[in-house]
């Protein structure tokens, strides 16, 4: 029922991080395929296959295709409603593309848009009511789009602050699973030879057009998050390898509290550079 305390689940979740750059015309323009970033709360991770080029006084302006996770399809619930037995599981994946410009006409400005589509394999949210109206209204496929600014601030020469707000508009099939959400955040970013320190915090608010039909109220979400990670190089003299350590804390506290989510994640990783 709504008012249900979710259960809580613990596991370990292997995680390649990893970025292939090939730089070429003097520099200026530059090949890349690698991880793109995402939501820990959703566990919404992309693959970016893309190109950037420096047009000096106008910034660094790139364009990418963004598809799946970082590994595989992310895998969700049929349907996620259905409490009368052990749910199923299938795949979530994306597609779509990404823009950004970064130092915008010589500025510390940043813009980033993507833009992506859902596509849930087997989509059965809501059928255990066996009312098509309810399965219609809850239907997952669709396209979400985002646009982020944000601003790099330098306080000196090892440490800077980067703020930026997003704003995403989710248009699914199901009308009950519209939403826009607004967000904001600030990164504090510590930086040496050999230690790297990033620390963010970021909040928001998510917005859905009309009714859940089976809670007969909106999904409306606060959500928030903190986290930071620490990177060490080449550790114990290790030439070429990074080790990192990091932690996370989310949470996103819906009116509806079935829907409520909490995310605590602690990593540790090996990186090494070709």
């Amino acid at each position: 029922n709504g008012g249900a305390t979710p259960d809580n689940e613990t596991a370990a979740v292997p995680v390649v991080n990893f970025q292939v750059r090939y730089t070429l015309d003097g520099e200026k323009t530059e090949i890349f395929l690698g991880n793109d970033g995402g939501d820990s709360l959703r566990l919404d991770n992309s693959t970016a296959l893309g190109v950037r080029h420096n047009f000096d006084n106008l910034g660094i302006m790139g364009v990418r295709l963004l598809f799946g996770s970082s590994i595989a399809a992310t895998e969700v619930y049929e349907d996620p409603l259905d409490a009368t037995g052990k749910r199923k599981t299938t795949d979530r994946t994306t597609s779509g593309i990404g823009l950004k410009w970064e130092q915008i006409m010589k500025s510390n400005f940043e813009i980033d848009l993507r833009v992506r589509k859902i596509d849930i394999d087997k989509d059965k949210n809501g059928d255990v009511f066996g009312n098509a109206a309810i399965s219609k209204a809850l239907e997952r496929d669709g396209d979400m789009a985002d646009l982020k600014l944000s601003y790099i601030i330098p306080i000196s020469q090892s440490h800077m602050l980067v703020p930026f707000v997003k704003y995403t508009d989710n248009n699914r099939d199901g009308s009950a699973r519209d939403y826009t959400q607004g967000d904001a955040g600030l990164s504090y970013i510590f930086m040496t030879s050999g230690l790297t320190v990033a620390t963010s915090a970021s909040g928001g608010k998510s917005s859905f057009n009309k009714n859940n039909p089976v809670f007969n109220d909106k999904q409306d979400t606060t959500y928030w998050s903190v986290g930071s990670k620490v990177t060490f190089a080449e550790p114990f003299g290790m030439k070429n390898w990074n080790a990192n350590i990091g932690a996370l804390a989310a949470e996103g506290n819906s009116d509806i509290s079935f829907y409520s989510t909490k995310v605590r994640i602690a990593y540790g990783s090996l990186g090494y550079k070709f």
